[in-house]
C-alpha cells in the first residue's frame, strides 16, 4: 500500500513539474515573439507619417493583441485545467486505495465540487488531518471557482452562475484581473498555482506516510 501511494505521488509530481517546465518555456517563446513583432513594426513604421501610421495599426492591431493577450490567455487557461485535472486524478487515486466504492466520496458532495468532496473523504474517512484554514487548501478552494468558470464559461465572467463571488475572488487574488468582463491571468498566477498544488500534495502524502508509520508502530 505504501508503495502504491509513493507511485501515485511520483506520478503527480512528474506531471506537475512537466507543466511548470512547459509553461515557462512557452511563456518565453511568446515573450520573444512579442518582442520581435514590436521591434519589426517599430523599425518598419519609424518614418511613417501619422495618417499612414494610423492605417497601419488599424490593419495590424489584431495581430498585436493576439500575440500579447490571446495566446497567453489560451496557454494559462489550459495549464489551469490540466493542473487541476492532475490534482483531481491524484486525490481520486488516493481515495480509491482506501474505498471499495469508487463513488464513496459522493456522500460529501452536497454543495461541494468533486475535488473538495474527495478531500473531505480523505479527511474524514481516511483520518488524514488537513486543517480547514490550511493555506494551500484555501487556495484550491478559490482555484476551483476559477477553473470551473474557465471550463464552463471560457473565462467569461458574465456567463458565470455566481459572478459576484467570482468578482470577489478576482479582486482578492494576486495576478488575476478582469478585462472586458473576462478573466485575465498573469504568468505569475500560473507559477503560484502550480507551487500551491505541488506543496499541497507533498504535505498530503507526508501526512499519509506519517499515519502509516504510526500504524506500523502500533502493530509492533
Amino acid at each position: 500500500m505504501r508503495q502504491v501511494f509513493s507511485f501515485i505521488q511520483s506520478l503527480s509530481e512528474s506531471r506537475l513539474e512537466l507543466l511548470q517546465q512547459y509553461s515557462e518555456e512557452v511563456e518565453y517563446l511568446m515573450r520573444d515573439k512579442l518582442k520581435d513583432f514590436i521591434g519589426y513594426t517599430d523599425n518598419l513604421t519609424k518614418d511613417f507619417p501619422p495618417d499612414i501610421l494610423e492605417d497601419f495599426w488599424d490593419f495590424y492591431l489584431d495581430d498585436y493583441h493576439q500575440i500579447k493577450t490571446d495566446y497567453p490567455s489560451v496557454l494559462r487557461y489550459s495549464i489551469i485545467v490540466s493542473a487541476y485535472s492532475t490534482l483531481e486524478q491524484t486525490l481520486m487515486r488516493v481515495h480509491n486505495q482506501h474505498s471499495t466504492n469508487r463513488e464513496g466520496y459522493k456522500k460529501y458532495k452536497k454543495n461541494r465540487s468533486d475535488i473538495l468532496a474527495i478531500i473531505e473523504y480523505i479527511k474524514r474517512d481516511m483520518g488524514i488531518k488537513i486543517p480547514n484554514d490550511f493555506m494551500e487548501l484555501t487556495y484550491i478552494n478559490k482555484l476551483t471557482k476559477i477553473r470551473n468558470n474557465i471550463v464552463h464559461c471560457n473565462g467569461r465572467i458574465y456567463d458565470d452562475k455566481n459572478k459576484d463571488r467570482l468578482y470577489k475572488i478576482i479582486k482578492k487574488t494576486p495576478h488575476i484581473a478582469e478585462h472586458s468582463n473576462e478573466i485575465m491571468l498573469e504568468k505569475e498566477f500560473i507559477e503560484i498555482m502550480l507551487t500551491n498544488i505541488i506543496n499541497f500534495l507533498k504535505i498530503l502524502f507526508n501526512t499519509i506516510e506519517l499515519k502509516n508509520r504510526e500504524k506500523d508502530l502500533k502493530l509492533k
